[in-house]
């Protein structure tokens, strides 16, 4: 597996989606929220995510679509469980369990998938401890996401976003020399998860367009990797295995659709001889 000192990494989104618990109400995540409380001690409330489907790995995928329901009776909202240093969180809404890291201040170091692959499990199993206890449904799991969010900034292996070349290996060296160099430029791109003798097992997305910091305006390349891997089974261990296999071919695919400059000042160390 490809391994870099300092990764661009500013947010990593690990997710299980389930089919919709619909008894659970705004009070019985109030009352979960005691069970996280002494690691994640502050709470935000916000609307819950729109509802997604499952990925359809059997031909191309659909472009994504944006509805207005109206519903019946009121939505249980979705509430952040937010650690002291508000870098780990714990998400949840009816059909939605998530677990981020997030970096708040510069000096945040990304503590590494493992890190927050274990958050997402404690707090998942005690989810599912909650749901059974609270008699509020089963939890049928439909698909895991796991999402990266890089933030690559101009001064370092790059000036211009004209210079996407020195960014990602896909972008041609021979294009930039045959015309004019791009005022900008944006890559998106998606994949195949293949398992060996079967169907494709999910689908990657990359996507890399140019953007600016909100703190100090500093140009950037945005670059956001999601994997999604449709649920098979069932039980606490599969959002796991699905995560797992996502971030094996998010972190394979970061490595391969960019350069060995910019690997140089990640500190790429498994290429090192």
């Amino acid at each position: 597996m490809p391994d870099f000192e300092n990764p661009p990494v500013t947010e990593v989104v690990l997710m299980a989606q389930f089919e919709p618990l619909e008894e659970m109400q705004s009070a019985h995540l109030g009352l979960l929220w005691s069970r996280y409380r002494s690691r994640f001690p502050k709470l935000e409330e916000q609307p819950p995510l729109p509802p997604m489907a499952r990925e359809d790995l059997t031909g191309k995928p659909r472009p994504i679509e944006v509805k207005v329901e109206m519903m019946s009776t009121p939505t249980a909202p979705r509430l952040l469980f937010i650690s002291e240093s508000g870098t780990e969180l714990v998400q949840v809404q009816n059909d939605r369990f998530i677990a981020n890291w997030r970096r708040t201040q510069e000096e945040d170091v990304y503590p590494r998938y493992e890190h927050v692959r274990g958050y997402f499990e404690d707090g998942f199993r005690e989810f599912l401890s909650f749901v059974e206890e609270e008699q509020l449904g089963e939890v049928s799991l439909r698909q895991c996401e796991l999402t990266y969010l890089n933030q690559i900034p101009a001064g370092l292996g790059w000036e211009r976003f004209g210079e996407i070349h020195r960014v990602l290996s896909v972008w041609s060296d021979e294009l930039v020399e045959a015309i004019p160099e791009p005022e900008a430029a944006s890559v998106s791109l998606q994949f195949l998860i293949p398992e060996p003798g079967e169907q494709a097992r999910g689908r990657m997305y990359v996507d890399v367009r140019p953007s600016i910091r909100n703190a100090d305006q500093h140009p950037l390349f945005a670059m956001n990797i999601t994997a999604r891997v449709p649920g098979v089974g069932g039980g606490a261990a599969e959002p796991l295995e699905c995560l797992d296999l996502a971030h094996e071919w998010i972190v394979r695919g970061f490595a391969a659709v960019t350069t060995k400059e910019m690997h140089e000042i990640w500190g790429r160390r498994d290429a090192r001889t």
